[in-house]
């Protein structure tokens, strides 16, 4: 085997143990609504918390690197992991018909993991007090945010 083979074989394999270790560590498991965001390496610095979706909360949506029907800022309130209402904030944007174009926040943590399952790219932020997503993009090119749907969360309260 070549040097340059070998290199490139050795690089592959880091950019895959890599990834099952992003994908590991911040998308839950299918199924679940638990968030494990990024443990330090430290033993020092505890890991954010664990998020799962409460009975009923509400949250600012904020779609706002794409086009379609969830761009603008919107008020979502979600009940038994369904939504009930959602409440447009910026001038312009009118209430909605339905909600199905509108995502829970276990929604959106589902959306980035079907991203990566895809071959996409996906990028989290959670909050460190209670681990619930307050940024989430995800698509053909989330880290530029090039051809991505991008979702900012605000004024979660459970």
């Amino acid at each position: 085997m070549s040097r340059t083979r070998a290199t490139v074989l050795i690089a592959a394999g880091i950019a895959i143990i890599t990834a099952a270790v992003i994908w590991a560590v911040h998308l839950p498991p299918s199924g679940t609504t638990a968030n494990t965001a990024a443990a330090s390496a430290t033993s020092s610095t505890p890991a954010p918390a664990i998020w799962s979706a409460p009975a009923a909360y509400d949250f600012v949506l904020a779609g706002d690197c794409h086009r379609g029907p969830t761009s603008g800022r919107w008020h979502v309130t979600v009940a038994g992991n369904v939504i009930v209402q959602v409440t447009p904030l910026d001038a312009g944007l009118s209430a909605p018909a339905s909600f199905g174009d509108f995502p829970t926040l276990s929604d959106l943590l589902q959306r980035a993991r079907d991203a990566i399952t895809r071959g996409d790219e996906a990028t989290l932020a959670v909050d460190p007090a209670d681990g619930h997503p307050t940024r989430v993009t995800f698509g053909r090119s989330a880290a530029s945010t090039d051809g991505a749907t991008c979702f900012t969360i605000s004024q979660y309260h459970a």
